[in-house]
């Protein structure tokens, strides 16, 4: 089906809608996206690394750049910290030049005395996690932190609060996602997160981001998602149900768990005794649950506890025996606000976590371990403090947090193959684009917003789709126009070449209608031969019947094209002589025409100045009567030019004939010419007869 090329400017509109209505398909971070008349910034999407590792589990890390000269570094995503923690060289006592093992191990180590930017701020205790027995200390300081790697285009902050620690509790250093300032003096002298920062920088939407951590185990692994500002509509299945904020903010991301259910012997298993609170943390990789409840996962999976490493390690026999089983487990969570048994449909979520999600390897030093050994990353928690919900949670689960409306979402992870993420902004909770938050709560800033990079380019892209289209719509349209012309125009010229009655001769006629020349009547001769050089061309007389090898060119003089007049001589046909009556022979016919047209000599008879003759000599001559004549070379002439002193009038009853001719150019005899007397008037002489004398056809 051919295009319609009028219907371009309405595929340009469309082109234009579609670019208002999906902004996000061309954003990139720091742009700005149109939302119910005005403008936001677009989410940041921090890409993880392609490296899976740890020595609790195989997890998605994520690269940081530190520093300056920049040191890049592995790390997790912590949703519970605020700070960004690397691990110092002190760490990996052992690792030499040569031999980095460890440092490798632990995402590489941030030397902090040959960075120039590092601004120290001493040794404080790690804080967080120690709840769960995790503990130890860092130095602290202020420096650089980049997201990406060099080269990806990832942004970069001055001044970020960065933690080198060498313990062994938290082997992998880490990015710290939550929005709460970190105090090193007092109260009043506080430092922002890096959430904090960004949004007061107006390079994110609000304070928000959206998490996942990845799963090893489906498609060819899938990578963790973290987006600042918003969420990653593409990874999770929605739901509608907001969880809102614990007031306790070292556990404000807490959820009821209302039932843990296991479909492994083929039935339905309950695995928690009744509903318990529980805190999400990334920074963790178990899941924490009561003894309880710990005891009915041991009987359901068949699990042995180990006291020394406090782990449930699983044999290779177990380990297999638990695949072949393929069993679920769903966790069904609501709002903490929700009392026991008083929940409803609307607000309970099930998260469905496969066993794969659970077979984890365990390596040293992780628990104290001295092997590798697979392990169930089920913790035995000592009191309500410790129930969590770890990474192993969030590998099928996907979170979203709202620091300034202070409510989050859980919702079941969606697994489309090669799906293209869609970025979606959350709004800031004040209605502007130029504040920021400090532990949730809004506070002014002075950054005004710029239109990026990316909106500019996208702006571009558009306006240069729209140009091309356009063109191409003109230039098909008026190409067609002038065809359209070209073949009426052609059309026409042919109608006029088919008229009926028109000939070459009748164009010929209607030239010859608008000029003053008429043609003579006369009968048919020889064409002269004519040069027509209209152009002022000169030819060689040599090939013109001149003398042949000259070099001298003479221009052709054409006389003018309009023929002179014809004077009539008085007098019309000789009046008739009655006589015999007889019918005038074919003769007298030719004689009588010729008279009409060319006329006769007047009857003049040449009078000599010294003589006295009267006008009675010029007697006229009938036609019938005959002169004495004499001869001249035996030709017979009228009398009336054998006397050199009279002229008398030439009748054509008379007849002369010329048996020798002589050429008037070179008086030979056999000249080609045959209009002259034997003695051509042009060279005269004193007995020549009168060559003044027209000669008739008929006396030929």
């Amino acid at each position: 089906m051919p295009l319609r090329l009028t219907s371009l400017p309405s595929s340009c509109a469309a082109l234009v809608l579609l670019f208002a209505l999906t902004p996000s398909a061309l954003c990139r971070p720091n742009e700005l996206l149109p939302r119910a008349g005005k403008t936001i910034v677009a989410p940041i999407a921090f890409t993880p690394a392609q490296n899976w590792e740890g020595i609790d589990g195989s997890w998605n890390t994520f690269a940081l750049r530190t520093g300056s000269p920049e040191q890049q570094v592995r790390v997790l995503i912590s949703t519970a910290s605020q700070q960004t923690w690397v691990v110092d060289p002190r760490g990996c006592p052992d690792d030499t030049p040569t031999n980095n093992t460890c440092a490798e191990s632990r995402g590489t180590t941030f030397n902090l005395e040959t960075s120039k930017t590092w601004k120290s701020q001493g040794l404080y205790d790690l804080w967080i996690e120690s709840n769960l027995g995790l503990t130890g200390n860092a130095e602290y300081g202020f420096d650089t932190v980049g997201l990406g790697y060099p080269g990806e285009g990832g942004l970069a902050l001055e001044g970020q609060i960065v933690g080198a620690l060498a313990v062994k509790d938290f082997y992998f250093g880490h990015f710290g996602i939550n929005p709460k300032p970190t105090n090193f003096t007092n109260f009043t002298d506080q430092s922002p997160s890096f959430m904090t920062t960004l949004r007061r920088k107006n390079l994110i939407p609000s304070v928000s981001w959206g998490y996942t951590a990845g799963v090893p185990y489906r498609f060819a692994k899938v990578l963790s998602s973290l987006t600042l500002g918003g969420y990653d509509s593409s990874r999770f299945v929605p739901n509608g149900v907001s969880f809102p904020f614990a007031p306790d903010n070292e556990r404000d991301i807490l959820v009821s768990i209302q039932s843990i259910i296991t479909d492994i012997s083929g039935g339905s298993t309950a695995l928690l005794p009744i509903p318990t609170y529980a805190y999400v943390d990334s920074t963790v990789a178990e899941i924490w649950l009561p003894v309880d409840a710990c005891v009915l996962f041991e009987k359901a999976f068949g699990l042995t506890w180990d006291p020394v490493s406090e782990l449930y390690l699983v044999t290779e026999g177990q380990h297999n025996q638990l695949i072949l089983s393929n069993a679920n487990i769903t966790f069904n969570v609501v709002p903490y606000t929700q009392q026991s048994g008083q929940s409803t449909k609307q607000d309970n979520v099930n998260i469905v976590l496969p066993y794969k999600a659970f077979d984890l390897t365990a390596k040293p030093p992780y628990q104290g371990i001295n092997k590798s050994s697979r392990y169930f990353p089920l913790r035995r928690a000592a009191n309500d403090t410790q129930y969590t919900l770890g990474r192993t949670f969030l590998q099928e689960a996907y979170l979203t947090v709202d620091w300034e409306r202070q409510n989050f979402s859980i919702s079941q992870c969606k697994w489309l193959e090669g799906a293209a993420s869609l970025l979606v902004p959350i709004e800031s909770a004040n209605g502007t684009s130029s504040s920021g938050t400090m532990g949730g709560v809004a506070t002014p800033s002075n950054t005004s917003s710029k239109v990026s990079v990316g909106a500019i380019a996208g702006i571009v892209i558009a306006v240069v789709a729209i140009l091309v289209l356009t063109g191409l719509w003109a230039f098909f349209h008026f190409r067609r126009k002038a065809e359209r012309e070209r073949r009426i125009k052609l059309a026409e010229e042919e109608a006029a070449a088919k008229k009926p009655g028109e000939t070459e001769s009748s164009k010929g006629d209607e030239e010859q209608s608008n000029t003053l020349v008429f043609p003579k009547a006369e009968l048919e001769a020889n064409t002269p031969v004519r040069h027509e050089a209209d152009d002022g061309t000169y030819y060689k007389p040599g090939g013109k019947g001149g003398v042949s090898g000259t070099s001298s060119s003479a221009a052709l003089v054409e006389s003018d094209s309009k023929e002179r007049e014809i004077f009539e001589m008085p007098g019309d046909m000789p009046a008739r002589q009655e006589a015999d009556g007889r019918q005038l022979s074919e003769k007298d016919v030719i004689r009588a025409r010729e008279e009409r047209y060319n006329g006769v000599d007047p009857a003049l008879t040449p009078i000599s100045p010294n003589t006295n003759n009267s006008a009675s000599d010029r007697s006229p001559v009938s036609p019938n009567d005959r002169s004495p004549t004499d001869t001249l070379n035996g030709s017979t002439l009228p009398s009336t030019l054998s006397s050199f002193g009279r002229r008398a009038l030439v009748q054509p009853s008379d007849v002369i004939e010329l048996n020798q001719m002589v050429s008037p150019i070179d008086s030979s005899e056999g000249s080609h010419t045959m209009m002259f007397s034997p003695l051509s008037p042009i060279t005269p002489s004193d007995n020549s007869p009168d060559a003044t004398r027209r000669r008739f056809s008929y006396e030929e």
